[in-house]
């Protein structure tokens, strides 16, 4: 799984997540790339979405906790661009 400047929302309850559910997660190799500067997805909102599944990968077994990649990019930053009616141009 990739997340480039985005939420991870990842709202359930760990303690009644299931041991096969946990291992499947820690099993799937996860790689978040974030900005340092960028105004659209603030890194410390980035650092909040993903810290919960964060926590199922540090409590993963030997190289499982290898699968969580998290990296910040020092200074780099991004920018939405919209149309006069506020939708983004696609």
């Amino acid at each position: 799984m990739i997340a480039l400047s985005a939420p991870l929302v990842y709202d359930i309850n760990l303690d009644k997540l299931a041991p096969e559910a946990i291992k499947r997660i820690q099993k799937t190799p996860l790689f978040i790339y974030t900005g340092e500067t960028d105004n659209y997805f603030k890194h410390e909102v980035a650092e909040f979405t993903y810290n919960k599944i964060k926590k199922i990968y540090d409590a993963a077994d030997g190289d499982l906790k290898l699968n969580y990649h998290q990296y910040t990019q020092p200074k780099l930053g991004h920018k939405l661009d919209l149309r006069p009616d506020g939708k983004m141009i696609t």
